[in-house]
C-alpha cells in the first residue's frame, strides 16, 4: 500500500479515472462511495449489473468483481465475471477500471445485440399473438390505441443493439440540410469516394422505391455516403480546435493503420432487427480495422473528449428516415424483403481517407460540385 505523499497521489489518480470512466459512460455507471468505492455498470434494456470494488490499494490490488443479473442464465453470469478477472489480473496501474468497464460494456453490448438477434426470429408470431390477447381483453377504440402503443414501445426499446444514432432532427438529412438539436454532434467517418461502388450503390434505387414508395426522397445523396467510426459531442470552437489537434498529433500514427486495414467490401443489403428506419449495405472488413478503430477512440479518450463508444457494427447507410419522422407518421414496421440482394457484391473501397465531421452540416469547400456536398470537416486525413 502506498505512503503519505505517494498515496495522497495516488487517491488523485484513482479520483480522476472514476470521473473520466463517469464522464463517458454517464448513463449506465454509477459510483456508490462508503469507505471504499463501488463502481457499478448496468444496462436499462436487460438487467445486468457488474460491481468493481476499488478498495484502498488500488490499483496495486485488482478491483473485487461481482455480476448480478435475473435476466443471464448462472452460466452467463459466471461467464461475465470470469472474463472480467481474468482481463483484470492482466492489467496494471491506473487504466485499469477504465479498460474493464470498456470489456464490460463491450460484453453486454454483443450479449443484447445476441438477445435482440434471437428475439426477431419470433418477432412476427409474438407480436400477433399480444394483439389476439389484447383485442380479447379490450373493445373500447383507446384500449386499442393503448395497446399499440405499448407493442410500439417494445420495439423502440429493441430497435438499437448497434445503430450509431444522433439524438433528434428538425428536418430529413436526405435534403442535406438536418439540424441536430443536442446529444451527439461530431462524428468520425470514412467517405464512400469509390466511383464504381457508387454507381453499384446507385443501382438499387429504382427496386427499393418501387417495391418500398415510402422510402422515396430518403436516399442518402451520392456525395454524403459514408462509413461512421465513431460519434463524439463538441460543446465548442475550442473543443473542434482541440480535437482537430489531438488527431493532428497522431496523423502519422493513422496513416499507417490505414495502410494496414485492407479492403472493405461491401455486400448485400438489409436494416436492423425489427428497425427499419435504415436500410444500409453491409460491410465486410479485415480485423485489422479494429486497430484503427481503438486508436481513434484512444485519441478522443486521451483528449477528454466525450463519446459514444458504442460496438462498432460496420455499415454504410443508403436510406434514412429521420427519427422524428419515422415516428410522426403510420410507417410501416414489418421487416423488409431485401433477400434480392443477399450477397451481392457493390464493390470495395480501401480506407483512404478519415474525416471527422459536424453532422447536420454542409462543407463549402467540397470539390463535388453537382448536388448536396460533402458533411463540414473540422479534420481530415487522406492517404
Amino acid at each position: 500500500m502506498a505512503s503519505g505523499g505517494n498515496k495522497s497521489d495516488a487517491d488523485s489518480r484513482t479520483r480522476d479515472e472514476i470521473a473520466a470512466v463517469k464522464n463517458k459512460y454517464n448513463d449506465i455507471v454509477k459510483v456508490i462511495s462508503n469507505v471504499d468505492d463501488v463502481i457499478s455498470i448496468k444496462t436499462a434494456e436487460v438487467d445486468v449489473c457488474c460491481k468493481f470494488h476499488l478498495t484502498a490499494s488500488y490499483p496495486d490490488v485488482v478491483p473485487i468483481i461481482t455480476t448480478e443479473s435475473s435476466y443471464l442464465t448462472s452460466e452467463k453470469t459466471l461467464e461475465l465475471t470470469s472474463c472480467l478477472r481474468n482481463k483484470a489480473s492482466t492489467l496494471s496501474g491506473h487504466r485499469r477500471l477504465y479498460i474493464l468497464i470498456e470489456e464490460c460494456k463491450q460484453w453486454m453490448d454483443d450479449e443484447l445485440c445476441e438477445h435482440f438477434a434471437h428475439d426477431s426470429k419470433h418477432q412476427d408470431s409474438s407480436h400477433k399473438e399480444k394483439r389476439k390477447k389484447a383485442k380479447k381483453k379490450s373493445k373500447s377504440k383507446q384500449e386499442e390505441t393503448d395497446m399499440k402503443a405499448n407493442i410500439q414501445n417494445e420495439v423502440d426499446v429493441k430497435r438499437e443493439c448497434a445503430e450509431i444514432r444522433p439524438v433528434e432532427t428538425i428536418k430529413s438529412e436526405a435534403d442535406g440540410s438536418t439540424k441536430w438539436t443536442k446529444g451527439f454532434n461530431y462524428f468520425i467517418t470514412m467517405r464512400i469516394q469509390d466511383a464504381a461502388l457508387l454507381d453499384e450503390l446507385e443501382t438499387t434505387k429504382d427496386w427499393i422505391e418501387t417495391r418500398y414508395p415510402q422510402y422515396q426522397g430518403y436516399l442518402m445523396p451520392r456525395n454524403r455516403l459514408h462509413l461512421t467510426f465513431e460519434v463524439l459531442r463538441l460543446e465548442s470552437e475550442s473543443d473542434e480546435i482541440k480535437c482537430a489537434q489531438a488527431f493532428e498529433c497522431v496523423k502519422d500514427k493513422l496513416t499507417l493503420l490505414m495502410r494496414n486495414s485492407g479492403d472493405l467490401l461491401f455486400e448485400g443489403l438489409t436494416h436492423f432487427p425489427n428497425f427499419n428506419k435504415v436500410i444500409f449495405a453491409e460491410v465486410m472488413y479485415p480485423s485489422s480495422l479494429n486497430q484503427l478503430i481503438k486508436a481513434i477512440r484512444d485519441v478522443l479518450w486521451e483528449a477528454g473528449i466525450k463519446i459514444e463508444s458504442k460496438r462498432f457494427v460496420a455499415h454504410l447507410s443508403l436510406y434514412r428516415v429521420s427519427k422524428t419522422e419515422y415516428h410522426s407518421k403510420d410507417w410501416p414496421r414489418a421487416p423488409l424483403q431485401l433477400c434480392k440482394y443477399d450477397g451481392v457484391i457493390f464493390g470495395s473501397q480501401k480506407v483512404d481517407n478519415l474525416h471527422v465531421c459536424e453532422m447536420g452540416s454542409c462543407a463549402t469547400d467540397d470539390e463535388n460540385v453537382s448536388g448536396i456536398p460533402f458533411y463540414r470537416s473540422i479534420w481530415k486525413l487522406e492517404i
